[in-house]
């Protein structure tokens, strides 16, 4: 089973009583989150999530191939990321494959993230999401402007979903919480499956990040 921490926070692959298969994110203070990853919970993709100050990408597609790894792990990987109304846009691209959405589940609850400190990494894990799998993972650390500007975006996902009055004071589990979050945030969720993401990787302003084959990362603004 697949544990790795990542600073101050712990990925597990865990099972839970009603036996699917998830993982888990744990902060040092143990507010921790499961998410799906596998193709009968989830659809193949890229999902992000803003916690414990960082941005976790889970990759996962069904029936992970030779080409598959060689574009995640044998090739250059590029990151791109913009503000919406209610927060942050990801764009990915991985080796020769066409450049893909990223859905973001931002830090929309206190407890996700520290609003007065920057973002500290972004790590993308790779998962065959029909064998549940974990293939491996990339990590890397921000530089001050992209760790300032994660921060940024969180805060603009905070208030957007604070302002709203849809956010609930407590919740049962982490489907309510992505429910109330897709119904106010669904503009611009539309307005996200009509982008030409390999345009926005090129819009100035935009805040972008290579990395080649050794993971040495390269962040800067468009």
């Amino acid at each position: 089973m697949f544990q790795q921490p990542f600073g101050t926070l712990t990925v597990t692959q865990v099972q839970t009583t009603s036996g699917k298969e998830k993982l888990m994110m744990q902060r040092k203070n143990n507010t921790r989150i499961l998410v799906d990853y596998k193709e009968d919970e989830v659809e193949d993709g890229q999902d992000a999530y803003m916690f414990d100050n960082k941005l976790i990408i889970i990759v996962h597609w069904a029936c992970y191939t030779k080409e598959d790894f060689e574009a995640t792990f044998k090739n250059i990987l590029m990151l791109r990321m913009g503000l919406m109304r209610s927060g942050l846009c990801t764009t990915v691209k991985f080796g020769n494959y066409q450049w893909g959405m990223v859905n973001t589940l931002p830090g929309i609850m206190g407890t996700f993230n520290d609003p007065e400190k920057p973002f500290d990494r972004i790590t993308f894990i790779f998962a065959d999401s029909a064998t549940g799998n974990v293939i491996g993972y990339r990590d890397f650390m921000l530089n001050k402007t992209t760790a300032e500007f994660l921060r940024t975006a969180n805060k603009q996902s905070y208030r957007f979903f604070a302002e709203s009055n849809a956010k609930r004071s407590l919740y049962a589990n982490m489907a309510e919480l992505i429910n109330d979050w897709q119904i106010v945030a669904a503009q611009d969720l539309q307005s996200m499956q009509n982008i030409d993401y390999q345009k926005m990787a090129t819009y100035p302003g935009v805040y972008g990040m290579n990395a080649d084959v050794s993971n040495h990362s390269n962040f800067f603004q468009v």
